[in-house]
């Protein structure tokens, strides 16, 4: 059989200690076994012999570029010893594999840059900068040189360094809009930003179909997704009670805002051909089924959806879904607008469209018998307390 002998690995490994192995093994199968931390230092594994001797193995070397020289074959009585890592330098941009990197004493530039996997194909070669601490360890110089001049010199990396890959500007970078619903040939369309408008993509998607809504059609913008509200954020975890009623107010107003969304009438610029919308790169443009109804929900006899007809208003749909259910708060009914999801009281409301929704609330709960009944009872029992007391202290005045 094959020879076994005895090896000890330790440091920043999960499966510490002595293990026996086949005389055939080799680093990368031993550590690969147990497992890494996640501060292991992989590209400086020193092995120390029974002798003594020690070589300093970058692994990452023979994970990325299969040099067999950084794999090699253990020997009885190895010491392997995973350091923590400690020195290092960043790597961002325009390569295959950016991050932190462990460093290595006297490394090119070019060496990193090849275990990082190489330069992406949009890297920008004519001008790479390094980010470089200055003697003093506390001010930061750039160096900036193509990447020729910087393997022409064999650049050397420092501790610390920080080196910055830039794209080339907008190269290969896509300028699409996306079309979905109700338009005939719906999917992505590319734009020439700054010139096309939203009147001009349209027809290159064969115009709406008669099933389209220009009505509650829509764009949603990328841009308007990242926007920070840091009192939106902080109302949301507030208590209502805690809140002001212009707080809450306006965290549901908020709330009820649709991330991204444009303001765009697509009726004026489709009908009237005014109020047309450049577009930009990541636009999705989205044309929804006409709804030729009004949805009713909440207290109402039978809620539900109801077809729509021009000159009713909002009593008439509540009477055709059969009146207000006898929890019904008939006071206080609010409608949703389709388009803009606005709430609007029943008194304010000039018109309704296709697509609103009423809605008719529940009277608030009234307290039960039983719970009205004890607090009576309980304050009965005080006042007679309190008589009780006032008769003893006029009786014993007397």
């Amino acid at each position: 059989g094959i020879r076994k002998i005895k090896i000890s690995i330790y440091g920043e490994v999960l499966r510490k200690g002595s293990k026996v192995i086949y005389a055939n093994t080799r680093l990368n199968d031993i550590l690969m076994d147990g497992g890494f931390t996640p501060a292991a230092n992989i590209r400086n594994i020193r092995i120390i012999s029974k002798e003594g001797a020690q070589r300093i193995i970058d692994l990452l070397s023979f994970i990325r570029l299969a040099d067999r020289t950084q794999n090699p074959v253990l020997e009885d009585g190895d010491y392997v010893m995973v350091d923590k890592l400690d020195k290092t330098v960043t790597l961002s941009g325009a390569v295959k594999y950016p991050g932190i990197y462990e460093f290595r004493d006297d490394e090119s530039l070019e060496s990193l840059i090849k275990i990082a996997g190489g330069f992406l194909d949009a890297a920008f070669l004519d001008t790479l900068e390094i980010i470089r601490f200055g003697s003093d360890a506390k001010t930061q110089i750039s160096i900036v040189k193509s990447v020729a001049a910087f393997h022409a010199e064999n650049f050397r990396l420092a501790n610390k360094d920080r080196i910055v890959v830039r794209l080339k500007p907008e190269y290969l970078e896509e300028k699409i809009v996306t079309i979905s619903g109700y338009v005939k040939y719906p999917g992505p369309y590319k734009i020439n930003e700054g010139v096309t408008r939203l009147s001009d993509i349209i027809p290159e998607a064969g115009g709406f179909l008669s099933r389209g809504s220009l009505k509650s059609a829509y764009i949603v913008r990328e841009s308007g997704e990242s926007v920070y509200d840091p009192e939106f954020e902080r109302l949301k975890g507030m208590p209502r009670k805690d809140m002001s009623d212009d707080e809450y107010d306006y965290l549901k107003s908020r709330s009820r805002q649709r991330k991204g969304r444009v303001v765009i009438d697509f009726e004026k610029v489709f009908l009237t051909k005014t109020d047309d919308l450049i577009l930009k790169k990541n636009d999705q443009i989205i044309v929804p089924l006409k709804k030729d109804f009004i949805i009713i929900i909440g207290q109402a006899v039978f809620p539900g959806n109801l077809e729509y007809h021009p000159e009713y208003g909002i009593r008439d749909y509540i009477a055709q879904a059969g009146g207000f259910a006898w929890r019904a708060d008939e006071g206080e009914i609010r409608v949703i607008k389709g388009k803009t999801g606005e709430w609007i009281d029943e008194d304010d409301i000039e018109n309704l469209e296709p697509g609103d929704t009423i809605w008719i609330p529940e009277k608030p709960q009234a307290p039960k018998f039983w719970d009205v009944f004890k607090d009576s009872l309980m304050i009965v029992g005080q006042l007679a307390t309190v008589i009780a007391a006032t008769i003893a202290v006029i009786v014993s005045t007397r």
